[in-house]
């Protein structure tokens, strides 16, 4: 099975009155360790086709299925946490301007720190002062913030 797979993806924007094709009948599967480049001319539709593998962006019909689950069958909260195993680099880049290079490199993992019940953990917060969830939760966000290929733990 296909890690993204992708079943005649259409999508349409009534613009002015007009309906317009940005995606037409798009199938794609995309193995896990596959690396794709999309590539086409300004206004083609690769940014529509980028948005839609996490539903940023949800077609006019077909499918887009991540790990065999169907993104349009998800609520809403399903959705979002789905979208967190789904990492995008966007054209514009989206960084905050009022951040230097490092603090929006560690924006990403500061907003992604969650206790079991999927509140947020106030980071800021010393060792000390932990609650249990986020002592244990804390080496593990540390490891994975490394991208190492092997994490061990005990």
């Amino acid at each position: 099975m296909s890690e993204i797979e992708i079943r005649n993806l259409t999508k349409t924007f009534d613009i002015k009155g007009r309906t317009v094709h940005a995606l037409k009948n798009i199938s794609l599967s995309i193995g896990q360790g596959d690396i794709f480049g999309i590539i086409g001319m300004s206004g083609a539709g690769k940014s529509t086709l980028v948005r839609s593998i996490n539903y940023l962006e949800k077609p006019t019909e077909g499918q887009v299925l991540i790990d065999g689950v169907d993104l349009a069958d998800l609520t809403e909260k399903q959705l979002r946490k789905k979208r967190s195993d789904i990492g995008m680099i966007f054209q514009n880049f989206n960084l905050l301007e009022q951040k230097n290079v490092l603090d929006n490199i560690c924006f990403p993992l500061e907003i992604a720190v969650l206790d079991e019940s999927g509140a947020v953990v106030d980071v800021d917060v010393r060792p000390r002062l932990y609650s249990p969830g986020s002592e244990a939760t804390s080496p593990i966000f540390s490891r994975l913030s490394t991208k190492s290929a092997i994490s061990a733990a005990d």
